[in-house]
């Protein structure tokens, strides 16, 4: 398998930035590593708050029964601020793909 492919999939299967440090482009690897670390923390911390917004507003017996509808309070969160999460899956999903394109690239022609 060709250095350019390798690199590509390494970014597109394992994890953005991966494809650019088997490139040995360090700081391009850092930097969408970064790009993809960030606002998936941006992400837990919204969910973990929102959750425990959700919580305090609750009753013991409302609690326990979270167990049971645990795709419904996935909704319940989904639906509360949609836009937010659309927004962070298009950036994740555009870091993704330009990681790939730049791990392909970076390769180099002489390098195949």
């Amino acid at each position: 398998m060709n250095r350019r492919l390798q690199a590509a999939l390494l970014s597109g299967l394992v994890f953005p930035g991966a494809g650019q440090l088997k490139n040995r482009k360090f700081i391009r690897g850092a930097v969408f590593i970064a790009l993809t670390v960030a606002p998936l923390a941006v992400l837990v911390y919204k969910v973990m708050s929102s959750f425990m917004g959700m919580l305090e507003d609750m009753t013991g017996d409302e609690i326990s029964a979270l167990r049971d509808d645990v795709p419904g309070l996935a909704r319940t969160l989904l639906e509360s601020d949609k836009g937010f999460f659309d927004m962070i899956g298009y950036s994740l999903l555009a870091v993704w793909a330009v990681s790939i394109v730049d791990a392909w690239f970076s390769a180099g022609k002489d390098e195949v």
